[in-house]
Parts: C-alpha cells; structure tokens; sequence
C-alpha cells in the first residue's frame, strides 16, 4: 500500500487528485505549451500589428527627428551623447525598452487569465505537462513575441539614415534578452496575484513606466542626481539599454558589457526559477 507521503495530492481549485510536481522541463512539454501560445497569436496578431509598426515610427519620428532637431543644434550636446546624433543615441534605448514593454505585457495579463478566467494553466497540468514545462513554453513563447516586436522595431530603424547600418540587427539579441530579464521575474509575481489585475495597472505606473523614463532610454542617466542614479543602476532597462547602445554604437568597455550581459541573464534565471515554484503552489496547494 502506498504511504500517505507518496499519495497524490488534492487540488484545492479542481478537487481532483494530483502528483506533486517536478521541477525539471521537457523540451517537448515546452514547445507544446509554446504551440498553444502561438495559436491563441494567430487569431488576435491582426490588432497588435498596426501598435507594433506604427508606434515606433511616432516615437522615432517625434523625438529622434523632431525633439533630436533642436538637441544637435547645441555643441554640449555631442559631448553628453557620444559624438552621436539624437536620433542614433534614442533609437537603441527605445529598442531595448519595447522589448521591456513587450515581455512586461506578456508576463502579466495573460498568465493572471490562465490562471483565473480561461484557466488554461490548470487544464495543461492535468495532461502530462508539469508546471515547469508550463513556465518553459511561456517564457519560449516570449522570446519569440519580444522578438517579433523588436524585429518589428528594428526594421522601423532602418528607414532612418542615422540608424540604417548592421549595428541596429545587432542590438535585437540584447533587447530580447531585456524583455526577458523583466519578463521571467514579472510571471513568478503574476502567478501569486489573486485580484483582477489591478495591481498591474499599479505595475505599469509606478514600475515600468519609471523605469522607462529614468533607466537612459531618453538621455544618460548620468544626467540624474545620484541617488536616482544608483536605483537606475538596479534596473534591467539601464543594463538592457546599455547592451542596445554597445551593439548598435559600439565604444563600451568589455568589462560593462559582461556585467550587464551578468545582470540580464541572473533576473531571467532567478526568473524562472521563481516562476516554476509560485506557478507550482498555485496550481498544486
């Protein structure tokens, strides 16, 4: 007879038995999670194109070209931005910040909606897929989201002379990296919120939209009081932004490279980690 410590446990949310999970992943558990995730996409691609396309072209038309006007006309200005153009200084910082946008939207709604609404999350668990294999296929399905994204903003980038150049393709790994860097961190939080979702709209205010104005996407933050300064330096958007504007303008040291090359891949690391044992005591206890 088996003991009760080798019995299956029962689901608090479904009332039905269940083995405790594992907190390895399978390769084929994941792209099957991921397959899902692309074919909820399919259906709902058509009303995020024209945000995805038309959104970095406003942003890098109106500051890169409109606000970058005024800023080169001022000599100081080449100092604090490199020897560069406005337009060649924004454009990686605001590509390193979609995909931060991208994995922060990703990693929030549609986890709390297979959770509580549709509760696709419980229905994987009853087949053979683990909670692991489910935090894999969704952070594969993020990478490739952020990356269409990215990819989409990057071909943006290229219709403009002062970013037409490889160094633009290069800085789509680090900006996908970033995205990913919020997004595994931001899925281990959403699996233990309870709420409709209002406290992400309280993440957007007073999380990623701070960190989109304060981590160097418009200027350098050593523009910031010092204070300021050292939070930004505990931001994935400031490490992200830096790789973006080693990639796409070159002139960093290798050493700030690897450090925050470092700092990206412990958050989504530590991320995932995190993520498989809220999902875990979520779906399981």
């Amino acid at each position: 007879m088996a003991s009760a410590a080798n019995a299956p446990a029962m689901s608090a949310t479904t009332g039905r038995a269940r083995s405790w999970p594992s907190w390895s992943s399978s390769t084929v558990g994941a792209r099957r999670v991921a397959e899902y995730h692309a074919t909820v996409f399919r259906h709902l691609w058509r009303a995020t194109i024209g945000t995805a396309l038309l959104t970095p072209f406003f942003y890098l038309a109106g500051m890169g070209l409109g606000l970058g006007a005024l800023i080169d006309q001022h000599s100081a200005a080449g100092t604090s931005l490199g020897g560069v153009s406005y337009m060649a200084f924004l454009a990686p910082g605001l590509l390193a910040a979609d995909g931060m946008l991208v994995g922060a939207i990703d990693s929030t709604w549609p986890v709390l909606a297979s959770l509580k609404w549709n509760r696709s999350y419980y229905a994987m668990t009853s087949t053979p897929l683990r909670a692991a294999d489910v935090v894999a296929g969704h952070i594969l399905w993020m990478t490739v989201r952020v990356a269409i994204a990215v990819g989409a903003f990057a071909g943006i980038m290229m219709l403009f002379p002062d970013t037409r150049h490889l160094g633009t393709l290069a800085a789509i790994p680090p900006a996908v990296l970033t995205g990913l860097a919020l997004a595994a961190p931001t899925m281990a939080w959403s699996c233990t919120v309870e709420d409709t979702g209002g406290k992400f709209a309280s993440f957007q205010r007073f999380v990623i939209t701070p960190m989109f104005l304060f981590s160097g996407t418009f200027f350098s933050v050593d523009q910031l009081p010092k204070w300021l300064r050292i939070v930004a330096w505990f931001t994935p958007l400031f490490h992200g932004v830096n790789l973006c504007r080693a990639a796409a303008l070159g002139g960093v040291p290798g050493w700030q490279i690897a450090v925050n090359v470092a700092v990206l891949l412990a958050l989504l690391v530590g991320g995932v980690l995190a993520a498989r044992r809220t999902l875990a005591r979520r779906l399981y206890v």
